[in-house]
């Protein structure tokens, strides 16, 4: 589902380039959180000037995951008690502010490489809901001074509670047993197999990098154990403390071997032994999910690349999770095969055409169906070789026989008529101003060259083939020819039994 609300933000002149630029370079930022009883609120901090659009991403237990969208102008908030029809499970939640509509932004069509500038990253965190309820953030554990210690001296007594002497050593220190840190060790500790521990309620160990001068690397790092807040995160993190970003977190309650890195330098996600590069393995459907968030001014879209019992699948996500790519497990060797030069097989390795169909299990290479709305109005045409007799033929699947067949010899046989459209009729030659070649010198030309005026000799069609369209039209043509020198020698023989006649009239008369 998506909630259209507005974010309210101050008015600086500012671009957002200029902006993508700070927001990387200081440690800032950009919104902070609020947790309350029924909503977790999302303020814009004083350096926050963008008029843009933010989207709100949630996850959480059990699969939960929504993504709201809010427009410049007003709050951004998460209120549980909204989601009609929604009873939000208990347990940590994680959320992530991306600044969305960066203007400005081209693609160079020629690489499919974006002109880009960095998008800005609006914040991210967690929160907790227990009972149906949010759990509040407002009180967060404070670092605290305990009672028990072990120190080497004790140097007097404040307010009641014992002080130890700081002590700074300007040499190595070697200790040669275990050590604890923190204001809850204890005099009795039990370590274990522990050779450094840190013990109190707020665990950190801070990387502080001094340097000050030239070119050398400054940034500080921290490693991180659960976060302070109430309702917070049970995780592990690396913080660079000098950016505010935390590169690498792991959640308390993550599967074993979610990340496993093997001596060859496979990485396995949830298994121990990866066997490719990167091997991933999941009880039901893993997948890849590949999503253009449209924080860069891009259209949003997203794809899985996902495989399965059923079928290995694309999946368009954005577009109502339609599969537009399958292939079944089982599917042989070369299925679809695209060679080095553009050429594509089907069943084949080796395609010596732009398309190659190649099949020795089946007969029926290939078959085209047109389906239509209606019921039982689909319409399929297999083409397929006979086999022994080394027909192809050209079935419409129907209750009769193939309607189509081509052998080794170059014979076809249909089963029906054959129909051509499109070529002009030779009506031409009954038009009056059509000339007509005197029979005489279409026996002259037939001695000289033995074949008919117009029409094309033996020799010419073994060499340049023959157009049937043409070649039937030119039959017409000598057809209509001959019709009209049919009619002209029926006039000839008329006239003749004509003058016949008259002749017989005056032998006769002279006679008598």
């Amino acid at each position: 589902m998506n909630t259209y609300k507005t974010i309210k933000m101050t008015a600086l002149a500012i671009t957002i380039a200029a902006a993508c630029s700070w927001a990387n370079a200081q440690n800032s930022v950009l919104f902070e959180s609020h947790t309350l009883p029924d909503a977790v609120v999302f303020e814009p901090t004083d350096i926050m000037g963008l008029d843009a659009e933010v989207d709100l991403i949630i996850s959480g237990p059990e699969g939960y995951y929504e993504r709201f969208s809010f427009s410049a102008g007003g709050p951004i908030e998460f209120v549980p008690a909204a989601l009609a029809g929604d009873n939000l499970p208990d347990g940590t939640y994680r959320y992530e502010l991306r600044i969305m509509g960066v203007p400005g932004m081209s693609r160079d069509r020629n690489s499919d490489q974006p002109v880009t500038i960095e998008p800005i990253e609006g914040g991210f965190g967690s929160f907790s809901i227990q009972g149906g309820q949010l759990v509040t953030s407002n009180v967060a554990e404070a670092p605290y001074k305990g009672s028990s210690f072990r120190a080497s001296k004790v140097v007097g007594e404040e307010r009641g509670e014992l002080v130890a002497e700081e002590q700074t050593f300007v040499s190595d220190v070697e200790v040669q047993g275990s050590l604890c840190v923190g204001v809850d060790c204890t005099t009795s500790e039990n370590f274990g197999f522990d050779t450094i521990r840190l013990k109190e309620n707020n665990l950190r160990i801070k990387f502080d990098d001094t340097s000050n001068s030239g070119s050398f690397p400054n940034h500080d790092w921290q490693l991180t154990a659960n976060e302070t807040s109430n309702g917070g995160m049970n995780k592990f993190s690396i913080d660079n403390t000098t950016t505010g970003r935390t590169p690498f977190t792991v959640e308390g309650n993550a599967p074993n071997n979610t990340l496993y890195i093997a001596d060859e330098g496979r990485i396995g996600i949830r298994t121990t032994t990866p066997v490719v590069p990167v091997h991933m393995t999941d009880g039901n459907t893993p997948a890849v999910r590949l999503e253009q968030d449209g924080s860069s001014g891009f259209a949003a879209q997203t794809w899985d690349v996902a495989g399965n019992e059923t079928n290995f699948f694309i999946r368009d996500v954005t577009n109502s999770s339609k599969l537009p790519f399958k292939i079944r497990p089982g599917a042989p060797t070369n299925s679809f095969f695209i060679d080095t030069d553009g050429d594509v097989g089907v069943g084949t390795d080796s395609p010596d055409a732009k398309f190659e169909v190649s099949s020795v299990a089946s007969f029926n290479f290939f078959r085209l169906t047109a389906t239509q709305a209606s019921p039982n109005s689909s319409v399929d045409f297999t083409f397929t070789d006979a086999g022994a007799d080394g027909q192809l033929r050209i079935n419409i699947v129907d209750a009769d026989a193939q309607e189509f067949a081509l052998d080794a010899d170059g014979n076809l046989t249909i089963s029906g008529t054959l129909t051509a459209n499109g070529s002009t009729f030779p009506d031409y030659v009954f038009a009056d101003d059509y000339v007509l070649m005197p029979l005489n010198e279409v026996k002259k030309f037939i001695q000289k060259n033995r074949h008919l005026p117009n029409v094309p000799s033996a020799k010419e069609i073994e060499k340049d083939g023959l157009n049937m369209t043409d070649m039937q039209k030119l039959i017409m043509e000598k057809v209509e020819e001959l019709t009209l020198y049919t009619i002209q020698q029926q006039e000839a023989i008329e006239e003749q039994r004509k003058l016949i006649a008259e002749l017989r009239k005056e032998i006769e008369s002279m006679r008598q």
